[in-house]
């Protein structure tokens, strides 16, 4: 590289060096240096005599844990982006890069929080800004005197404290970032109370549109969040001492969250309550949410019903959770439905069926959930996802019938359904039955699905027979018969496919297939068949319509055996992943 020395942009970007070349000490002329995703573990100090450099890149750089103590010499340096690596602190001097404008991550070291007078130099700072280890400031005159009140283009911050500690109330009131601040992350956060700029003194001049509040485990109380007007995303993580939801929330704006259309709340340990906005706003709160998300909330015994535009629900492992009303006039946008591991939830809102908008609805995890024919059904669901919810034994008998805009179903965990006779409407075009331990035969399901395309069955021991005739002549391409826990048959292989169809199979069922006529167009090798002597006995036969060869690891022995010289085999293999040190390697060629 000593022939490079009138170089501007030297990229060493994702290469395997741990170290330096020290020509590029030579380089007075480069300005822009990326060492992104190598394995360097320090930078050299000729690095710090490259004065003209403007742009150093050092993110992921995972072995990197200190930068030299010189590096402030790069007065004219106008990007430091550090993200990803594990900088243990910064070295001091940063006051000297005035003219730095992006600085991705500043880590505050122990017994350093002078450090943070710094940035007070620093009036050109714009982008994101990452400050991390805030425990380790002792003083907070040291943040007033940054003056982050200043910084009117900085758009984005991250405040995120390693430990609790007594200063941290004091350090975040000090930091009152400008009003322009468009994104906010608070985490780790040891106080009882957030600060008050954060909604700021005149709220409709406040800019946020992102707010993120993790790990904040001593906080006790939100903030009137409602009066950010901008506000589009809103993240509450856990918040371990929060109680209540109130009326402060919403804050004293006739239009709370008026711009809000994502709210996520998670692993919320001791939240039991989620009040309603005031009678007089009840009807103007969030009117813009598309997207709400309530995860991990034990506690939780109700969710207030107030949003006309959401399009997207997910409610997941919220064990109190008996029943959650929607209203009938919220009801108007919702698409999709999703909720996960609610064991006391009983049932869904009353007013479910006027739902006309709901395409999607998945329920996983939810025991005492129950739905009968009485209780009303979007009739223009498409996707239904229903697993583990053992008392929908009714609604699978009674109601799913009546579901005739259906083309997705799957149903898995029914331990006491023997038929789905007559249960299934005809308008499905991918069904996937999974664990039906006493379910024994298909021949009254089957024919009747005029439109079916793909089957996947799995884990139903006592199935005998899919069809005792052809099945549906769309269904091409498309039947995968999964092994049981305990392992497949061979001759049970042959009696639930008995017509030559096209079909994708578990390699336990290899010798069955082979016997039959049936062609093969997609193969998983797991690592339980590495050791079958005589793999492409079938793929001789039957490879002409392979188009997908999934393997793990362990099984890539019985790679060995197949037909790569055909050109079938050569189309998939060029469109093929490197196998490498993947647990899992795909092909995939074009359908035929």
């Amino acid at each position: 590289m000593s022939n490079f020395k009138l170089l501007r942009v030297l990229s060493l970007n994702g290469y395997h060096i741990s170290t330096l070349p020290k020509s590029v000490g030579d380089m007075k002329l480069l300005r822009l240096l990326d060492l992104s995703r190598t394995q360097i573990d320090h930078l050299p100090d000729m690095i710090c005599r490259l004065y003209n450099l403007q742009i150093l890149l050092l993110s992921h750089c995972l072995y990197l844990k200190k930068l030299p103590s010189e590096i402030c010499n790069l007065v004219n340096l106008r990007r430091l982006d550090v993200d990803g690596t594990n900088l243990e602190e910064m070295p001091d001097g940063i006051r000297r890069m005035k003219n730095i404008r992006t600085l991705s991550n500043f880590i505050i070291g122990r017994g350093k929080s002078n450090q943070m007078r710094e940035f007070k130099e620093l009036v050109n700072l714009q982008g994101k800004l990452h400050i991390s280890r805030l425990n380790n400031v002792e003083d907070a005159n040291d943040v007033v005197i940054a003056g982050f009140k200043q910084k009117e283009y900085l758009e984005g911050l991250v405040l995120e404290w390693e430990a609790p500690s007594e200063q941290d109330e004091k350090v975040l009131d000090a930091i009152e970032a400008h009003k322009n601040l468009k994104s906010l992350t608070i985490k780790g956060y040891g106080g009882k109370r957030l600060s008050d700029w954060i909604v700021g003194v005149s709220p409709s001049f406040n800019a946020m549109v992102s707010l993120r509040i993790t790990d904040c485990f001593n906080c006790e109380a939100l903030p009137p969040l409602g009066n950010l007007p901008f506000l589009r995303d809103l993240e509450l993580e856990r918040l371990d001492r929060v109680e209540s939801i109130g009326e402060e929330f919403y804050g004293d704006i006739d239009t709370p969250f008026q711009s809000l259309e994502k709210l996520t709340i998670v692993g919320m340990k001791v939240l039991k309550t989620w009040c309603f906005p005031g009678i007089n706003v009840r009807a103007a709160a969030f009117q813009a949410l598309e997207d709400l998300q309530i995860r991990t909330c034990p506690e939780l015994t109700k969710i207030p019903y107030c949003f006309p535009s959401l399009s997207g629900l997910l409610i997941e492992s919220c064990d109190n959770l008996v029943k959650f009303e929607i209203g009938p006039n919220y009801l108007t946008k919702l698409s999709t439905l999703m909720i996960y591991n609610c064991e006391a939830l009983e049932c869904l809102p009353d007013e479910f069926q006027k739902a006309t908008t709901l395409r999607s609805l998945f329920m996983d995890g939810c025991p005492n959930l129950c739905a009968t024919e009485a209780f009303g059904f979007p009739a223009n669901l498409r996707i239904l996802r229903i697993r583990n919810c053992g008392k929908m034994k009714p609604f699978v008998k009674t109601v799913l019938p009546t579901l005739t805009s259906l083309t997705l179903l799957e149903l898995r965990g029914f331990p006491d359904i023997t038929s789905l006779d007559h249960c299934l409407p005809e308008s499905i075009q991918t069904l996937k039955i999974w664990s039906f331990p006493r379910l024994k035969s298909l021949t009254g399901v089957l024919p009747n699905l005029k439109h079916l395309r793909k089957l996947d069955v799995e884990d139903c021991p006592r199935l005998r027979v899919l069809a005792r005739n052809n099945l549906a002549a769309d269904l091409n391409r498309s039947v995968t018969l999964e092994p049981e826990s305990h392992g497949g048959s061979a001759n049970r292989a042959r009696r639930l496919l008995p017509q030559p169809r096209l079909a994708a199979a578990s390699m336990q069922y290899m010798q069955a297939l082979a016997q039959s006529n049936t062609l093969i167009f997609s193969l998983k090798l797991t690592k339980a068949h590495h050791a079958l002597r005589r793999p492409a006995l079938l793929l001789q036969r039957r490879h002409q319509l392979l188009i997908r060869l999934e393997a793990e690891r362990d099984s890539l022995l019985v790679l060995g055996a197949l037909p790569w010289g055909a050109p079938e085999l050569h189309r998939v293999w060029r469109a093929g992943l490197e196998i490498g040190r993947a647990e899992r390697v795909c092909w995939c060629g074009m359908t035929v």
